[in-house]
């Protein structure tokens, strides 16, 4: 059933508008609001967001850990790609973006920023566009301020090993990650010794942008001019509820 957006106008001129699906129940809601009032009420149809995934109905994942997001990837029709991994996630998605370009996901620009979403002791994040926005990197806590990097690289055309995302930040001392995350080391648990931890940063204040503005980013997006960026905010915003989400307390921040 699409989404129908509600537009009511008060007095003085003000306005304001809701999404939900229209049933019976909310169109017997509407009409009691508007009782007794000089509110007009506009209804107007809004499609359904479309799907990024080559095959429909993709499985509902909310992984907590890089290994539970490489079973994620590897139940889902392949290829995957990282547009139909992020609509697949479980909502409400807890959402935080940085403005910052210092990153190999450099934000372009508070209209494009770089993307992590919470899970639990998991933080992914992603491109909204540019440099590095077919990859998914991953932050796995396993000390408070320290966490297990990794990576993957879309799309997906056969199943995960369990060690690719760690592999592939991989070199002959411990990992790249290492010249941004200090205090590296190599850890036996929870990986069995094929991963390295490093200490965890979090956007600075002064670089984050609010759930709300990028979601009038994803609203405002013209898919005929910029469609790639366009696709990637529709994974993250059209598929449900999004909230500002906040990284686990005593995370320093990036300098």
């Amino acid at each position: 059933m699409p989404l129908t957006w509600f537009e009511f106008t008060f007095h003085g001129g003000k306005s304001m508008r809701a999404n939900t699906l229209l049933t019976p129940a909310v169109l017997w809601l509407v009409a009691v609001c508007c009782v007794g009032c000089d509110a007009t009420t506009t209804v107007e149809q809004r499609r359904d967001p479309p799907t990024a995934c080559a095959a429909p109905g993709a499985e509902v994942a909310q992984p907590r850990s890089v290994g539970e997001a490489v079973e994620a990837i590897n139940a889902m029709s392949q290829p995957v790609t990282l547009d139909c991994f992020l609509e697949s996630l479980q909502r409400p998605l807890s959402m935080a973006a940085t403005a910052s370009a210092r990153s190999v996901q450099p934000a372009v620009g508070a209209r494009s920023p770089r993307v992590f979403i919470l899970s639990g002791d998991l933080v992914m994040s992603v491109a909204t566009a540019g440099n590095g926005i077919e990859l998914l990197e991953f932050g796995e806590f396993v000390e408070p301020t320290h966490s297990v990097k990794a990576e993957i690289h879309f799309p997906v055309e056969e199943p995960l090993a369990a060690t690719a995302p760690f592999t592939r930040v991989g070199d002959e001392q411990g990992t790249a990650c290492r010249f941004c995350h200090a205090d590296e080391t190599k850890i036996d648990d929870p990986y069995n010794g094929y991963a390295f931890a490093s200490g965890a940063l979090q956007p600075s204040g002064i670089d984050r942008v609010s759930v709300a503005d990028l979601r009038a980013e994803s609203e405002s997006c013209d898919a005929s001019a910029e469609p790639v960026r366009c696709a990637r905010l529709d994974a993250l915003f059209g598929h449900g509820l999004v909230v500002s989400g906040t990284f686990p307390p005593g995370v320093p921040t990036s300098p």
